[in-house]
């Protein structure tokens, strides 16, 4: 965190600053680091391994966005972007911390996932813009 006279404010407005597209690209870089260091299938099985890993990943990038976007304000937002962001979230806790719902997303695998990816999706480019 910058501990200059701007402190969190000026961690935000470098956040402000980050494209989508060298998002996209540190990204890729990062995967393909991970492949290339033979990395990736350890990160793949830990993440696998702890389903709360990945959910608690989600909802700090999900932070990281909806702090990079243009739009911070919630009256920006309408009640049913609102609705669907919470419910996609729950959906996602739930997913990574009830065995029942693990088993449904497993026993409709891999529609239950591309659903969910989907989803995940949709709450990122509404808490994006």
């Amino acid at each position: 965190m910058a501990t200059s006279s701007g402190g969190f404010a000026s961690t935000i407005r470098a956040y402000k600053r980050i494209s989508i597209l060298s998002s996209v690209g540190l990204l890729v870089f990062g995967i393909c680091g991970l492949v290339m260091t033979g990395l990736a299938q350890e990160a793949i099985d830990l993440l696998t391994r702890y389903k709360y890993l990945p959910w608690g990943a989600s909802m700090a990038a999900l932070a990281i966005v909806f702090m990079s976007s243009s739009t911070r304000d919630p009256r920006y937002y309408h009640a049913s972007e609102w609705f669907i962001v919470a419910a996609v979230m729950l959906l996602l806790g739930a997913y990574a911390f009830l065995p029942a719902v693990q088993e449904m997303m497993a026993t409709y695998s891999p529609w239950s996932d591309g659903i969910v990816l989907g989803l995940q999706i949709v709450v990122g480019a509404i808490v994006a813009r």
